[in-house]
């Protein structure tokens, strides 16, 4: 649903797994609008690997989506820097909402 939201909006989406996020941002930090991340990921979790996109792109938006969220990690999400956080499962009009905020955000810096 949310490859399909993203694509229907025009965007080219790029699904990949957390290493190779780290790596195509590296390769080219500035091609990415902004990065959805999920909390849990297999090989190094969201936390970690919004920190090292945050070293190679500090002022690309993160989207952090999670069906895990307590009140626990939410305050630990919210002393890094993200954009948005959408706890799953989300419809397609909050993931479309959370896309235009972050993105007209980014746009007007």
């Amino acid at each position: 649903m949310a490859v399909r939201s993203i694509e229907g909006k025009g965007a080219a989406d790029t699904t990949v797994s957390d290493g190779d996020a780290i790596t195509r941002v590296e390769a080219n930090p500035n091609q990415y609008s902004a990065v959805i991340l999920d909390v849990v990921m297999p090989m190094m979790g969201g936390l970690n690997c919004n920190q090292r996109l945050k070293e190679v792109a500090p002022a690309l938006p993160v989207i952090f989506s999670s069906g895990y969220a307590s009140e626990a990690n939410l305050g630990e999400i919210g002393e890094i820097n993200i954009t948005e956080f959408l706890l799953k499962p989300y419809r397609k009009v909050q993931l479309d909402d959370i896309l235009r905020r972050t993105l007209q955000t980014n746009c007007s810096r």
